[in-house]
């Protein structure tokens, strides 16, 4: 087991005993001092990783995302708010309107799970948290929506195979419902040309038959029933 407190551990550090870590673990472990400064409240309770047993409190520590400190204040009560700014010489509101934005992302920065999206030293942080009181610009930016996807699919792999699966399924099903309905459809269409070609030779041979009695106004009127582009020559004729 790793030496030192699984609470303020970074993943990589729980994960390999102390073995594989680099200042990236410091960051992360000055972040988890951040957190708790700014918002009062640990971002994981050293009681409950103490009660689970080192292979839980492994999982949560690599896998349990940390609310941003923001979003831990609106979720107090009034009673505590009130409380918790007083401590701090201001109002609920202002405490809240003061870590939202920026100084969220500063610590977010260094809570990440991958170590390669925190700051690279100490000395980066101190620059970005010194820009923040200087109102300047932060470097600490957000994830991308496509790196939370990839976490997502890390953190949840069985269920998106399994999802996967049911899509592709969903979808073969549909990619053969349709070519069946496309035949179909085709074969409706090639009945109905027959038909039609049908029709079209015989009120001809009927017209033919009426002209060869003289009967030219009946084989005139059979004939403007029948349009020319619906007469294709038969195999014979060709």
């Amino acid at each position: 087991l790793p030496m030192g407190t699984l609470a303020s551990m970074s993943p990589e550090q729980a994960v390999s005993g102390g073995a594989n870590v680099d200042t990236r673990g410091d960051v992360y472990s000055l972040g988890i001092l951040l957190y708790e400064l700014v918002c009062g409240r640990p971002a994981f309770d050293p009681a409950e990783l103490s009660a689970l047993g080192y292979p839980a409190a492994l999982e949560i520590l690599q896998h349990r995302e940390v609310p941003s400190p923001s979003s831990v204040i609106a979720g107090l009560t009034s009673a505590d708010a009130a409380e918790s700014a007083a401590c701090r010489n201001t109002s609920p509101a202002k405490w809240h309107s003061t870590v939202k934005g920026d100084l969220d992302q500063v610590i977010m920065k260094c809570l990440e799970k991958d170590r390669s999206r925190r700051y690279e030293t100490v000395n980066g942080l101190a620059l970005d948290l010194a820009r923040f009181l200087a109102s300047e610009p932060v470097l600490a930016r957000p994830p991308s929506a496509l790196y939370r996807f990839r976490k997502f699919v890390a953190r949840n792999r069985a269920a998106c195979i399994s999802s996967l699966a049911i899509l592709l399924t969903v979808l073969a099903g549909f990619a053969v419902s349709t070519g069946m309905y496309l035949r179909e459809n085709a074969a409706l269409k090639e009945q109905q040309r027959l038909r039609q070609q049908a029709q079209a030779r015989a009120n001809v041979s009927q017209a033919s038959l009426l002209l060869s009695q003289g009967k030219t106004e009946k084989a005139d009127a059979i004939l403007r029933q029948t349009p020319l582009d619906t007469i294709e020559p038969s195999p014979e004729a060709t």
